[in-house]
This record gives C-alpha cells, structure tokens and sequence, in this order.
C-alpha cells in the first residue's frame, strides 16, 4: 500500500519519541484504510505532540501523506456513487479525513518555520514543502464538497499563510511586488480556482472531475499583490487575515486594507473555451469517451458531452461569476417539495398521488429564488442541477427550481439553494431526431416565456435530451395534441437537466 511498512526494525528504534508511531505506520494497513481513520487520526496527533526535530517531524509527516493518499483513493469513489445527503458512515469518514489533511498542514508549517537551516536536503527545501501542503489542502477542499460541506475552519488560514511563508521576504511576511512563478504558486492557484468554480454547484462527479482538470489548468491563471487598473467580470480578491476563499469583485468590492491579493480567472475561461474547441472536433466524429484517455490535458471519467456540459458550466463560472440581483430575507416557514423532472413530471401529469410530496422549511427567499432545509427524514437523492417543484400552500400552484447549490454539514442535515425558472408547466414528452433512441419520447416540462428573462417559451428536459434543432413534442390531456419544434436557444445545462427555448415550426419536415 505504502512504503511505511518496509522501514526496519534500526530505523524504528532510532526514531526516539515517534518509534511507537513510525511501528503503528510500519505495520500493514487494514484490507479497507478507511477504516484505520480514527487511529490515524489519533497517531499523526501524537506525531505533531511528541518533541521531534524538522528532519524527525517532517519524514514522519511524509508518511502520513502516503497513508492519507491510500485512504483517499478507497474513500472517494464511494462518496461518488451516493447522491446526497450521504450515510452517517460515509460522511463522518470523510470528515476525519478532512481534519487529518488539516493536521498535516499545519505540521507542513512547522517545518517550514523552523527548518533547522541545513539540515534540510535539497529536496526539503521550503517550497518543496509549501506545494505538498497546498496540495493537501486542496484536497480537504474538494473532499468537503464531495461531502456537501463547506470547508473546514483553517483551511484558507492555513493555505494564506503557506504562500506567505514560501514567498515572503527574508525577515518580513511582506510579499515582492512580482510574486515568483513556481510549483507553490501553481499550487496555490489550484486552490483558489477550484473555490472560484463553486463546488457546492457541482455534483460528486463533477467536482472529483474539475479537481483532476485544474491539476494541469490551474497554472495559467494570474496573482498579482495589484488590482487591475479596470475591474473585470472575472476578478476576484483575497484577504489573507481572512479564513476565507477569493470572493468575486462583481459580487463585493474588495476592503481598503493592505495585503490583499488579487486572482484572474480570464485564462481559465480562455483555456476552457479552447478545450471546448477541440471537444466539438472530437464529437462530431461520435465519440463517447476520449481517445486513449487524453485530449489536451483533459482527464477521462466523464462521457464527452458530460464533460463539454461541465467546461461551459465552469466557464461561466469563471468568466462571469453570478452576482446576487436581489436581497434574500430570513424567513421560517414550511413548504411542499417534489423533487426531481419525472417526478415533477408526473405531480403535473396525475396528480400528487402519482409521486412523493414531502415537507422542507424555507430559512429564507427572494424575488427569485429560495434556500430550503429538510424537515422530514426521506429527502430523496439530491445533486446540484437537479429539478424540484416548490409550494408555499394546497391553494397555490407549484413553482418549478433548478438546484444551484446543495450543503450537508451533518449527515442528518441538508441545505439546498433554489432559482425559480417558471411558476407554471405543462407535462410533455419530446424525442429529437438524432437520438441514440430513435423514437423514445423523454418526459419534460413545458414553461412559458418570463418576462426580462426569455421571450418565448420553454422546455424543461433531462440532461442530454436535444440532439438537434427539431423535435417532436406530445401532450397528453383530453386528446393528444403532437406538434413539431425548432429550438431556438440552449439556455441552460446541468448535470441532470436542460432548459432551452423554442417555438412551435409551422412547416415541419
């Protein structure tokens, strides 16, 4: 598993105070590391509590680096395949994995702040360092995600003050007016980009994916100690006395203190748009996977079309981060909740005897939108981009959302964010000519024009479901009504569905 258990018994017995902690790492791993989290938890404590010099602490942290890794490859293609909320096993597992990377940080700094100059070798220099634990904590970042949760308290602290460390100038926790490019900054940017793609939007797989592609895409994004002479869409500040991520200038002008940072998220929206390019070359020739598993440092994982839906997703995201048009206000009170397209579907088709209605508390609203938490025990499965209609009271009619964001901070407990897209929908099928099923006719939602947001009307469908202009649409009430569609604008796509503008063709083919 790892190369901890082939240290010798000398090695061990040399090792002083970490001795009974470096036989607990020499020894073989359980069959599932995962469930080695508590002891680990408990060793790399007594690791960063026992007097050690930086050569002692730091080997030793490298060995809890390569058991963290080992557990992390067990763990996270579990908390992949589960929708959330995830079981109580699964996300206290992840937890203690959070707190364990955090530890490690810390223990980073440690070794970096007092490096016993000369002692190090070469490949223990500072900036060494720095990247291991930048990289580290990228990973509880992404791991809370994957769990529904916001990150842990520290993380940013922790990362803010490596940087400052690796690049500070001698004596002083001044930055230089030209930071240097390097390995720590690339993995410093990493961080901050993977917070700028908004992980609470994404579901599991699309964070795990968005982790791996920033691995090589992250770099070309710009830091500066300099603001921008104009301030672009895409520009974000950061506070480093701050234990908080970069935030979006378009959505808060940043303080007038100094030591701010500020981050470009320009390149990362040019370099996906770029993939997206060379994507479409490769769809048209039907492919479904990437050949040989690599095209342009794109990673495998997801179907082609998933992974060109994500780019445009993160592309957004990065190029223009959504700014808040109104003010949410506190509320408390409880509301009906269908959640997902076919069930919705069928709540519009047959009524609610036909699917599951269950209670959700809004915690507050705005003119467009709510933040709801569960009430009752059965949630469902959810995922960001997933459809759910909401009602206030019997009386009033259901309001179609889209899930933007979702939050679990305890396995008992869920958060999810709502945009409202339409306050009525009429149950449809459609099929596309071009499908990989030819004649299937997917169920979706029919809403009508909005005013200030679409002129005409549009279908509310799942993931994947257009595959060209045209398209048959049924309607199924009293008689059958079939008519022929022409889409005129693909307005949005998730993971789960897609919302796109159409008109009725007068002259079908």
């Amino acid at each position: 598993m790892t190369d901890a258990h082939t240290m010798s018994n000398m090695q061990i017995k040399e090792a002083g105070p970490a001795a009974p902690i470096l036989a607990w790492l020499a020894g073989e791993p359980s069959a599932d590391p995962v469930t080695d989290l508590p002891e680990l938890s408990a060793m790399l404590d007594a690791l960063l509590s026992a007097s050690l010099t930086a050569v002692q602490l730091r080997r030793g942290l490298e060995l809890f680096a390569m058991r963290f890794y080992d557990v992390r490859e067990m763990l996270v293609p579990r908390l992949i395949e589960r929708a959330l909320p995830l079981p109580a096993d699964l996300f206290n597992a992840a937890s203690e994995l959070e707190c364990s990377v955090l530890m490690l940080a810390k223990g980073y700094i440690r070794v970096m702040s007092n490096p016993d100059s000369g002692v190090l070798t070469q490949s223990r220099r500072p900036e060494v360092l720095a990247t291991q634990a930048l990289d580290l904590l990228a990973d509880a970042l992404w791991l809370a995600g994957l769990k529904g949760g916001a990150p842990r308290g520290g993380v940013w602290t922790e990362a803010h003050r490596i940087f400052h460390l690796a690049n500070a100038k001698v004596g002083t926790t001044t930055l230089p007016a030209e930071l240097p490019h390097g390995p720590v900054q690339a993995a410093y940017k990493r961080l901050l980009s993977l917070a700028a793609a908004q992980p609470e939007a994404l579901t599991a797989r699309e964070l795990e994916w968005t982790a791996r592609y920033l691995d090589h895409a992250a770099r070309h994004a710009e830091l500066s100690v300099q603001p921008r002479t104009e301030i672009e869409t895409w520009d974000y500040w950061i506070d480093p006395a701050q234990d908080a991520g970069p935030i979006a200038t378009v959505r808060r002008a940043p303080p007038q203190v100094d030591g701010l940072l500020y981050f470009s998220a320009a390149e990362l929206a040019r370099g996906a748009t770029a993939h997206l390019e060379q994507l479409e070359e490769v769809l048209t020739q039907s492919a479904d996977a990437i050949p040989d598993g690599d095209v342009a440092d794109l990673p495998a994982g997801l179907p082609l079309a998933d992974i060109a839906k994500l780019l445009r997703s993160l592309r957004e995201r990065w190029a223009m981060p959504p700014r808040r048009e109104h003010n949410r206000r506190r509320r408390q009170y409880d509301v009906d909740v269908c959640v997902g397209l076919r069930s919705v579907w069928r709540l519009k088709h047959a009524g609610e005897a036909a699917t599951q209605v269950v209670k959700w508390r809004v915690i507050n609203e705005s003119p467009g939108g709510y933040a709801i938490m569960n009430v009752e025990a059965d949630t469902g499965s959810l995922s960001a981009g997933m459809a759910l209609a909401l009602r206030r009271e019997p009386h009033l009619p259901w309001s179609v959302c889209v899930v933007r964001w979702v939050r679990s901070d305890s396995p008992e407990q869920v958060e999810i964010g709502l945009q409202v897209i339409s306050s009525a929908a009429t149950p449809v099928r459609i099929g596309f000519r071009g499908s990989k099923a030819p004649g299937e006719m997917l169920p979706a939602l029919v809403l009508p024009p909005l005013a200030g947001v679409r002129r005409h009307q549009a279908i509310l469908g799942p993931a994947g479901a257009s595959h060209s202009r045209r398209f048959l649409l049924v309607h199924e009430s009293e008689r059958i009504y079939v008519a022929q569609g022409r889409l005129l604008s693909l307005d949005m796509q998730t993971a789960n569905v897609e919302l796109f503008q159409f008109e009725y063709d007068p002259y079908p083919l």
